[in-house]
């Protein structure tokens, strides 16, 4: 198979951190399918999404969270005054078991 050249636009650092995580997942797995002893192909490779695929579905969602809570606090917060539900008791009967 030859090697193709692409060219791929991201938003930041995160994500071009992501997409080369990615893109060596998939080269060290292509690699470890070639050099797998016969018979054993399946699971070398299982061990190595199982284990490298979970770090890096981890740095994307981590990269995803964070880039909503940059988002909000880019926004602010919103400046309305947060209403009560009313007077009432909030203490609970009084139990004569007690």
């Amino acid at each position: 198979m030859s090697r193709m050249t692409i060219t791929l636009e991201v938003d930041s650092a995160s994500q071009e951190q992501l997409v080369r995580r990615y893109h060596a997942l998939v080269t060290e797995l292509a690699d470890l399918a070639d050099t797998a002893p016969d018979g054993e192909v399946i699971d070398v490779l299982e061990g190595a999404v199982l284990e490298r695929g979970r770090d890096t579905l981890r740095a994307t969602l981590q990269e995803a969270v964070q880039r909503r809570i940059d988002t909000a606090e880019k926004k602010g917060r919103c400046c309305a005054p947060a209403r009560a539900v009313g007077r009432g008791k909030t203490a609970g009967r009084a139990n004569g078991n007690s």
